[in-house]
């Protein structure tokens, strides 16, 4: 299964905080499963970190390549299709990095890992 990560996940994993299920733990944890982080989920953690809103991730936004090479996470970037998917959404969530997270997993028909319910209005495949 192809499984790309909410922003959030990501963070979860290289925290301290144990806040993902035991449902996303399995499918992290399954080596068939694909892990996908998105080049937008870099941006989002980068410039939190920068205007002080994720001061724990500094140690990850230090050295993020080769730590997800080293974890074998495969790296996506956001393509035009996939922008135009995410501007087309109902502006029910306006989170725009929620918003592009999503046109990627409905457009490539990817499950999206995340504990974010509000993302189900998008008609992806969430998993948590």
């Amino acid at each position: 299964m192809k499984i790309l990560l909410d922003t959030h996940v990501i963070l979860f994993i290289y925290s301290e905080e144990n806040r993902i299920s035991s449902n996303a733990r399995r499918a992290l944890d399954d080596a068939a499963n694909e892990l996908i982080v998105s080049a937008i989920s870099i941006y989002e953690i980068v410039r939190k970190h920068m205007i002080g809103k994720l001061p724990q991730a500094g140690r990850f936004i230090s050295d993020w390549q080769a730590i997800l090479a080293r974890d074998g996470f495969t790296l996506i970037d956001l393509r035009p299709d996939e922008a135009a998917c995410a501007a087309a959404f109902p502006s029910t969530h306006r989170d725009p990095f929620d918003r592009m997270l999503a046109a990627q997993a409905l457009v490539n028909g990817l499950f999206l890992l995340s504990a974010d319910t509000a993302l189900d209005g998008f008609g992806v495949e969430r998993l948590w």
